[in-house]
């Protein structure tokens, strides 16, 4: 936090420092962290998958579902596929500027 405020008073000497913990981007440590996190989560939700389609378990494409979507939440995270997104919406909806994901915070 000190940091930050020092990044603020002094025109970002710090940044180098602060960019890898300042929330307002995507290209922080805790979302890397929690991408991380979800990769892993996939992963073992596919090791259920397997599990449960090795002993014919009900309920088994749903834990092949869950790996997709973990996988994809994942994935969005870094690459900030949302933000992508929100920009085509908004320009094709009219709902704001052509540049509305760019500038606005999620």
């Amino acid at each position: 936090m000190g940091a930050n405020i020092l990044d603020l008073i002094f025109g970002k000497p710090f940044w180098i420092v602060t960019r890898f913990i300042y929330l307002g981007y995507d290209d922080n440590v805790s979302t890397w962290y929690s991408s991380i996190l979800l990769a892993v989560a996939s992963l073992i939700a596919y090791e259920c998958w397997i599990y449960a389609n090795n002993r014919n378990i009900q309920g088994g494409k749903s834990l092949l579902w869950l790996v997709c979507l973990l996988i994809f939440i994942s994935a969005d995270e870094v690459a900030r596929f949302h933000e992508i997104l929100g920009g085509y919406a908004a320009k094709l909806f009219g709902i704001s500027s052509k540049d509305f994901a760019k500038h606005s915070a999620w």
